[in-house]
């Protein structure tokens, strides 16, 4: 599994309480994914799946892409800018492109009773993608003591 580093698994196994070795159940937890894959990856590697599935799965949505204020992949610092890597030919197992994907996880959380959240989500993932692009620019006050403060031209949120 290509992803296999951005997460990990953690198996619980539950035995039967009658003294024998059998497995009355299990659980697999996943866990430590790699925040700091938003904010940097090496070269030639690409953020979490879910940002490039939402920016595919909305390129023919033009009221949600501007409710969003989503731009194309290449104009986020996140996903690397205009040097990013956008093409995933094998990052699913299935063959399904990123817009299908998206549409596959939208229909996982409608089907989970989140149909009413799927916004919020959308929401919270458009502004990670807004802050990566906010740039500071070091200043002075009228005293001589440096501050930063949000550079003319940065990301508008």
């Amino acid at each position: 599994n290509d992803n296999s580093s951005r997460f990990g698994k953690y198996l619980e196994l539950w035995f039967d309480s009658g003294g024998g070795n059998a497995v009355a159940g299990a659980q697999i937890r996943t866990y430590l994914l790699e925040k700091s894959r938003i904010t940097a990856r090496n070269k030639g590697e690409r953020s979490f799946h879910v940002f490039y599935m939402l920016l595919r799965g909305l390129e023919k949505d033009g009221s949600m892409r501007e409710l969003l204020r989503l731009k194309p992949l290449k104009d986020y610092a996140y996903l690397g800018g205009a040097e990013g890597t956008f093409e995933a030919e094998s990052a699913y197992e299935d063959g399904k492109g990123e817009a299908e994907q998206w549409g596959t996880l939208k229909a996982a959380l409608e089907e989970m009773g989140m149909g009413e959240d799927i916004l919020s989500i959308l929401r919270v993932l458009s502004l990670v993608l807004l802050l990566g692009n906010i740039q500071f620019e070091e200043t002075e006050d009228h005293n001589g003591s440096k501050w930063s403060r949000v550079a003319r031209g940065s990301a508008a949120l």
